[in-house]
């Protein structure tokens, strides 16, 4: 277990991000702590936005793209080592909401497919149906549920078996973000 965080260990860290911003010119950041279930340190460097300097603070909504896979992985870690399913385990065992293309995938694809984008499955169709697949905002989903994300995998173009093919998939890894909620017993039409 790891130490707890002093006081003098949140300002060094502090100033390191004070330091890091600078350095490579980042106009605003916010950074939170949590410890042990405990908010610890949040605070807010620079500005959200550079023309009117609106203040970053710990409460900026931001976009996180990409950076949210790494807490799907986290995630995901976290029930394997728990023992709630393995890397090996098939996705559809731990839910039947997820629906593949055809039969064959959905008895071939398995956690750690989803994880590494190599389901052998291509970009869905269906997520860009009413936003256009190179409008401003359709990495955002808009209005997108979590039910629609994982239904949109029955549009997807096969590419090659699960294993043998590497495609980069953001709803591929979305799914993969819903696999703990759902082995956990939430229902999908409850998910936000």
């Amino acid at each position: 277990m790891a130490r707890e965080l002093s006081q003098s260990d949140l300002a060094t860290f502090n100033q390191k991000v004070l330091e890091t911003k600078d350095k490579y010119k980042v106009p605003g950041a916010s950074v939170t702590i949590v410890q042990n279930n405990k908010l610890i340190f949040a605070s807010g460097y620079g500005v959200r936005n550079i023309e009117t300097k609106e203040p970053m603070t710990p409460e900026t909504v931001c976009p996180l793209g990409s950076m949210s896979k790494s807490f799907t992985a986290l995630m995901n870690a976290t029930q394997v080592d728990e023992g709630h399913f393995t890397w090996d385990t098939l996705v559809k065992d731990i839910s039947p909401i997820y629906e593949f293309p055809n039969a064959s995938c959905a008895d071939q694809i398995k956690v750690y497919h989803l994880m590494n984008m190599s389901t052998g499955m291509g970009e869905p169709a269906s997520i860009y149906d009413h936003v256009g697949e190179y409008e401003e905002n359709y990495i955002y989903w808009n209005d997108q549920s979590p039910a629609y994300v994982i239904k949109s995998l029955t549009t997807a173009p096969i590419k090659g078996e699960p294993g043998t093919v590497f495609y980069y998939n953001n709803e591929v890894y979305s799914c993969a973000g819903y696999l703990s909620p759902l082995q956990q017993g939430t229902d999908p039409s409850k998910m936000l």
